[in-house]
């Protein structure tokens, strides 16, 4: 939690750093989350449990799971995006527009991406090893 206290404000005065703050603040968050849930919820196989019916088996692959995390987060993103842009009265530049819309689809994609990472495993999204 240091990492809050010691970081420095005038990062957020540009876009991009501010970009990267908000990501930098997804690893404060699900970094320690990750420790707190295996205290809280020991990771012990369940022996009553089918491995076919595992959230795992959905997808047999680590590039097809990791593939739905990268889907799914650019969907959160755009979908944020839509909800943005429905909201106001006016019709931005295009390039504005472009912009706005990557920002969206940036972050919940980078979101997305640092949960999966974290707790994916811990979560039963990932296969045993």
């Amino acid at each position: 939690m240091f990492v809050l206290v010691l970081y420095p404000e005038r990062l957020i005065n540009l876009t991009a750093t501010h970009l990267l703050t908000v990501l930098a603040g997804a690893l404060v968050l699900f970094a320690p989350i990750r420790t707190l849930l295996n205290a809280l919820v020991p990771n012990e196989v369940d022996k009553g449990m089918d491995e076919k019916t595992s959230a795992s088996t959905i997808f047999s692959s680590s590039w097809q799971r990791w593939m739905a995390v990268l889907i799914l987060g650019a969907l959160i993103g755009a979908l944020a995006f839509a909800g943005e842009v429905s909201e106001g009265s006016g019709t931005p530049a295009l390039a504005r527009l472009v912009f706005v819309a990557s920002v969206f689809v940036g972050l919940g994609l980078g979101g997305i991406v640092i949960a999966y990472a974290f707790l994916g495993e811990a979560l039963g999204l990932q296969p045993r090893p």
